[in-house]
């Protein structure tokens, strides 16, 4: 502070001293802050530098992805694209096979009707065949009994036949010969009843069966005599 007691001039001088240290104060402290300022400035200019190279560098690297993802998405359109046209042809074909697999299905559920209505038929038809060939077999078997007992009253009648011949022989002899007491008596002796009873005796002959229904009927063998 400048001494108020002091003469004018004095203070002047004083005061411009202290304008002149204060000055130059200023002076050394702007040029040390444009030192700062500048190299402030140059660092940021430094860092900008780097800042633009580094970004010009990720424009160019954001570019080139850019323009890969463009390829490959205008890649994955036309492969989506040709995708779809497939799957539109497979849907169609897909489509129209089934709908072939359909009218198979329903000729085949056709067919399966008319065979099992086949088979059914063959089925009765097979059943009424066995039906009637056990009948027949039943019949074949009534037939061989019936002729069995047939033979055995033809074989009865032949030997009532033989001895109904003897007998007649014997008589026809007795008859030329001289008459002869004891041969009368012999005759005599025959006896009648059973010569009657062999000539009238029928053969037992079962009844013809019931006709059946599917079966032949056979007519009864009826036995002649020369």
């Amino acid at each position: 502070m400048p001494d108020l007691g002091a003469p004018p001039l004095l203070r002047c001088e004083t005061l411009l001293v202290a304008a002149e240290q204060s000055t130059v104060a200023l002076v050394t402290q702007l040029a040390h802050e444009q030192a700062s300022i500048a190299e402030a400035r140059a660092t940021t200019e430094t860092k900008w530098k780097d800042i633009a190279l580094g970004q010009e560098h990720e424009i160019t690297r954001l570019k080139d992805e850019l323009r890969l993802l463009r390829v490959e998405l205008r890649d994955a359109v036309q492969r989506n694209a040709c995708t779809e046209e497939d799957l539109t042809t497979t849907a169609r074909a897909t489509a129209a096979r089934n709908d072939e697999l359909q009218a198979l299905l329903a000729t085949s559920h056709a067919n399966n009707a008319v065979l099992m209505d086949q088979v059914r038929a063959q089925r009765e038809s097979l059943e009424e065949l066995q039906l009637r060939l056990r009948r027949h077999v039943e019949q074949e078997t009534s037939d061989k009994h019936t002729i069995t007992v047939l033979r055995d009253a033809c074989d009865a009648e032949r030997r009532a036949k033989d001895k109904l011949e003897a007998l007649l022989v014997a008589m026809v002899q007795a008859a030329n010969a001289p008459p002869s007491t004891h041969g009368f008596r012999t005759v005599l002796e025959v006896p009648s009843t059973s010569l009657l009873h062999a000539a009238s005796k029928k053969p037992n002959v079962a009844p013809p069966p019931k006709p059946r229904l599917g079966v032949v009927e056979t007519a009864p063998v009826t036995p002649t005599w020369k």
